[in-house]
């Protein structure tokens, strides 16, 4: 059985051992340090995060005198140092870390060509803090470096192309913010030549970084003869070797805020979904993040005006723009549906939570008047309700009543939950729904905080809730998913009411703790069910349920009451190093496939009386610690009850079909 999150060792522990075993502990806790730093990331706790990446610094900077192989690791730490710092407003602290990352890549990279990912990735994050000090010029340069390396991993592998695209981007704007449009169209169409390629490949990854690109390539393209006949206007080289042209201000537009909030959106689901940070194997999803997020900031630094963005360029050759964007034609253009979408991104920006509030409306205007834009606008809502939140506002989410000092942000994140729950609800005729209903809708809420979550008779595609905490109850009675659905390391606070759901493909619950009660009444699960190393501290009911294939349950606690009444198991079920702490009941229950239970704990009454086993049937390792009863079961089967402890005596009906299998408590 997994260890609970209470019984690992504490920093101070590690802090105490390492007194006594540097050799083993140091590394251990510089492990540590990082690991709790980023959990801490994820409730906006990044001042006190950063002091624990400071500590694993200097423990690495330590073990690297000793032992050359810790580089790589004081190189991601001090990356991940400098991404810190950042975030609370460090600029300088921040620039000087990533400045002595990207010397240490540098080195690792002369020996290991493994590392240049890595160097690419730190060139790029030197680029966003040159930027932030306000060094356009040397932000360029750091950039160019990136993207020379990402160009040279994109050839020997295309699983680096989406990050080639994404800092092609990021160049073309920088090169327009230099107001060389030349070397700006020529990186531009590069870049959409790329995403073309990404976005025949995954359509729906890539169809918005495209769109973007395409735009940015638009207006590129509609204002390059001008700019070709405006001798006074330097070349990127120029302004990057000629001193009097850096430093330039560049030109802001209504699109500004989008930049902050994708970006924070960004940072928080990676920083949720990567275990490795920054550095990591290349994902559709980390990759749609960075493109999606250079291609906005490529629109904000390239317009020069809102009223560019609303009305068409004056010149629109391709036709493969408008092919791009047909999907569109029948209903609001283009324009307008931008024109939205910066509207809702800039009330979400907004410190105030009423603007917030009306930011979240917007959103559902939006997908009301252009349906192919749902996807989009569904992934921004579960974006907001990712972010973290202030620590005052998490410290209280065990308690079944949110916090009043939550109350203001608490109202807009419970306005999109709403959002979603509502526009998920099909009606009562699901080959007739509503007009409000969005059909094949797929959530993320990895890592989200929950608040009286309901999502009762929805319909939907796949889910994640992977590290999402429902702070009070929780809602599914009545969903259909038709695709996976993940509870991995979830927490429920609360009560979960998980009744009446199907579940047409994989339902994958590991490391999940409920800390209230759970039921699962009458649900369907037509694909495999898998419940590894969970927690349930409240009583659990499986009453009515249906396994049409394969259930497993391993490493998971009961510690309360649990009732499979007239379950059915079409296919086989295991269980395996299970606790149950509280009476089990199986009554009625009728299982079709074979049935294993490996290394259980009955420690209250268990009764099997009129179940239908029509399988093979194993109790191997079995403790009955109270009352047994398989009063009425019938076996169509072998039933192997080899070294299973009864406590109370065997059962007389099990004595009855397997005599010489049996044995009773061993102190007979």
């Amino acid at each position: 059985m997994t260890n609970s999150p209470s019984e690992l060792p504490s920093l101070d522990d590690l802090r105490q051992a390492m007194l006594q075993d540097p050799e083993e502990f140091r590394p251990r806790l510089a492990r540590a340090l990082m690991e709790r730093a980023m959990a801490m990331s994820r409730h906006d706790e990044a001042a006190e995060s950063v002091d624990m990446i400071r500590e694993a610094v200097e423990l690495y900077h330590q073990l690297a005198e000793e032992n050359r192989d810790i580089l790589p690791d004081l190189a991601a730490a001090l990356n991940n140092l400098g991404i810190r710092l950042g975030e609370i407003g460090d600029t300088a602290g921040a620039l000087r870390t990533t400045v002595e990352a990207v010397e240490l890549y540098r080195q690792l990279a002369d020996d290991d060509r493994d590392q240049l990912r890595n160097l690419a990735a730190v060139y790029g994050n030197l680029g966003i803090r040159l930027n932030e000090i306000g060094d356009p010029t040397g932000a360029l340069r750091a950039t160019s470096d990136a993207l020379a390396l990402y160009r040279q991993l994109a050839t020997a592998d295309p699983e680096f192309l989406p990050y080639f695209a994404a800092t092609l981007h990021r160049v073309a704007a920088q090169q327009t913010a230099h107001d060389d449009t030349t070397s700006a169209l020529s990186s531009a169409e590069e870049a959409v030549a790329v995403y073309r390629r990404l976005a025949d490949a995954s359509p729906e990854t890539f169809r918005v970084p495209l769109t973007s690109t395409l735009n940015l390539l638009t207006r590129l393209q509609a204002t390059s003869k001008s700019v070709q006949h405006d001798t006074r206007r330097p070349s990127t080289e120029q302004a990057v070797s000629d001193p009097q042209y850096a430093q330039r201000p560049t030109h802001k537009s209504r699109l500004g805020l989008i930049v902050v909030v994708i970006v924070a959106i960004g940072l928080a689901g990676f920083a949720l979904a990567s275990s490795g940070w920054i550095f990591g194997p290349p994902t559709a999803t980390a990759a749609a993040i960075v493109a999606a997020s250079s291609a906005i900031y490529a629109l904000v630094v390239q317009n020069r005006s809102a009223s560019e963005l609303t009305s068409p360029p004056s010149k629109v050759s391709p036709v493969s723009i408008r092919s791009t964007l047909a999907h569109l034609d029948e209903g609001p253009t283009n324009f307008q549906i931008v024109d939205l979408f910066v509207r809702a991104m800039e009330q979400l920006g907004s410190k105030q939570a009423p603007i917030r509030l009306g930011g979240m409306y917007t959103l559902e205007q939006l997908a009301q008047l252009a349906p192919d834009q749902r996807q989009t606008v569904v992934d921004v809502i579960c974006a907001y309700l990712r972010m973290p939140r202030p620590r005052s506002e998490t410290e209280n989410l065990n308690l079944r009543i949110p916090t009043e000092y939550g109350d203001q942000d608490n109202r807009v994140r419970l306005a999109g939950q709403n959002i979603l729950a509502n526009h998920l609800r099909p009606g009562a005729d699901i080959e007739r729904p509503v007009e409000t209903f969005w059909p094949n809708i797929d959530l993320d809420m990895s890592g989200a905080h929950l608040i009286n979550f309901d999502l009762s008779d929805c319909h939907l595609r796949s889910a994640t809730f992977a590290a999402c905490h429902f702070a009070g109850s929780a809602r599914f009675t009545g969903t259909c998913f038709s695709g996976r659905v993940r509870f991995d390391r979830a927490h429920f606070a609360g009560d979960a009411n998980l009744d009446n759901v199907t579940f047409e493909s994989d339902a994958l619950f590991h490391g999940t703790h409920f800390a209230g009660s759970v039921v699962f009444d009458e649900s369907s699960f037509r694909e495999e069910l898998i419940c590894t190393r969970a927690w349930v501290d409240g009583y659990a009911s499986f009453t009515g349920a249906k396994f049409l294939s394969l259930a497993r349950f391993s490493e998971v606690h009961f510690a309360g009451q649990v009732g499979w009444v007239a379950a059915t198991f079409d296919d086989d079920l295991w269980f395996g190093e299970i606790h149950f702490n509280g009476s089990t009941g199986f009554e009625r229950c009728i299982f079709q496939g074979d049935v294993r239970f490996s290394e259980i704990h009955f420690n209250g009454n268990t009764e099997f009386e009129r179940c239908t086993f029509q399988g093979d049937v194993r109790f191997n390792v079995v403790e009955f610690m109270a009352h047994a009863s398989f009063a009425g079961a019938s076996f169509s089967r072998v039933i192997n009850i080899s070294d299973t402890l009864f406590a109370e005596g065997i059962p007389g009906e099990l004595s009855q079909i397997a005599p010489s299998a049996t044995r009773e408590d061993s102190s007979d």
